[in-house]
């Protein structure tokens, strides 16, 4: 469904600001003229890039963390189109993380999924492992605050921390912090995937195997971020200012397509 309204919201606006050039080529696709559309970033990032996140000793403190133990971030939601699986998605996903708690003595942070349908099978189960694991916890919200100052932890030399689930947290936001992300299922296809995410299925072994290899590998030196265009705060602001200096007539109001920019000044 997330995709159904996402191009019903693209054909209904004026004005597009994506976080990215692939979204920006979606958008094209749809008919849409290039000049009303305008690469901005993904706002989230500019707290990052700011470091407005905790930092080690308070994530440490927060969380009673061993930093010389591995550290996982968990977050699985569901997926509408495939209800029928989440069951048996889940099982999948929670086999594996007991596996990695068990073998590597990983600390696994657990958050809930968002509201959607179903949400309550992800968390009884995540809840029913918190309470046979000690090493695994399970948070409502971390808030971006936590959130980030977690996955900042992935840069530090001597912590070794990895992501995994189906959040698009985990496609966006885990790069600008050299976090290698384990991405499961179909929930984030099509997303512009940065060189730190691993695809892996809903198959436990599948899991298990990539999680290991990446506790035990080197960790990330440097990765792409195709999120990130210098500010999306910056960018958004230079584009109301552009807006409010023209005059809002047919041209800005009435739609075509394949109308260039030459054409409409």
């Amino acid at each position: 469904l997330d995709d159904n309204v996402r191009h019903c919201m693209t054909k209904l606006s004026h004005i597009h600001c994506t976080t990215n050039e692939k979204s920006t080529k979606n958008v094209l696709t749809l008919g849409e003229e290039p000049w009303r559309i305008n690469n901005i970033g993904l706002p989230s990032l500019d707290e990052i890039y700011d470091g407005n996140h905790a930092g080690k000793n308070e994530i440490k403190e927060k969380f009673k963390l061993n930093l010389k133990l591995p550290i996982i971030i968990f977050t699985q939601h569901t997926v509408s189109s495939e209800l029928s699986l989440l069951n048996k998605h889940i099982e999948e996903s929670a086999i594996a993380l007991e596996r990695l708690c068990k073998n590597f003595s990983s600390q696994i942070i657990c958050t809930y999924p968002n509201n959607d349908k179903g949400a309550e099978i992800i968390i009884e189960r995540l809840k029913k492992l918190e309470k046979e694991l000690d090493l695994i916890m399970l948070h409502k919200s971390l808030g971006g605050f936590y959130y980030h100052g977690l996955l900042a932890l992935a840069k530090e030399k001597d912590i070794n921390l990895i992501s995994l689930g189906n959040s698009s947290s985990g496609i966006k936001e885990t790069a600008c912090f050299n976090c290698r992300h384990i991405n499961i299922g179909t929930r984030q296809n099509g997303r512009n995937a940065p060189f730190n995410i691993s695809n892996v299925t809903y198959d436990a072994e599948e899991i298990y195997k990539k999680g290991a290899e990446l506790i035990s590998s080197n960790k990330l030196n440097k990765t792409n971020d195709p999120y990130w265009n210098n500010g999306a705060g910056k960018n958004f602001r230079r584009l109301c200012q552009d807006l409010l200096s023209r005059q809002i007539n047919e041209i800005l109001v009435k739609k075509t397509r394949g109308t260039s920019l030459e054409q409409n000044k």
